[in-house]
């Protein structure tokens, strides 16, 4: 849990930074759906233990799923951001995905 909190604790800090708006929220998106993928890989502990009711993890995974939703359409932006060379995103696991994903990529 101590490393998931300063993960989460520089990625605002890195967020907090971004001058780019348009970056800035992409990012913040992203980081929020660490933190509630965070918060729901472990979501049956926290509720077993009292800290979230059944309530709070259905709203938990309901923004999640929704701001993956979002996120979709940024993908591709954000794989190449990595600048991993096609040549490595040509591996058979990248194929049908780069392939779909270039063709409604938004720049």
């Amino acid at each position: 849990s101590h490393v998931d909190l300063v993960v989460l604790s520089e990625f605002v800090a890195a967020v907090d930074k971004i001058e780019d708006r348009t970056t800035a929220q992409v990012l913040g998106k992203v980081r929020a759906l660490h933190g509630l993928a965070t918060i729901r890989r472990d979501l049956a502990w926290f509720q077993e233990h009292g800290h979230l009711s059944g309530a709070t993890a259905t709203a938990i995974r309901k923004q999640h799923d929704r701001l993956v939703s979002e996120i979709a359409g940024e993908s591709l932006a954000l794989v190449d951001s990595f600048g991993i060379p096609d040549e490595v995103l040509g591996a058979p696991i990248g194929i049908k995905a780069t392939a779909i994903n270039r063709t409604t990529r938004k720049v």
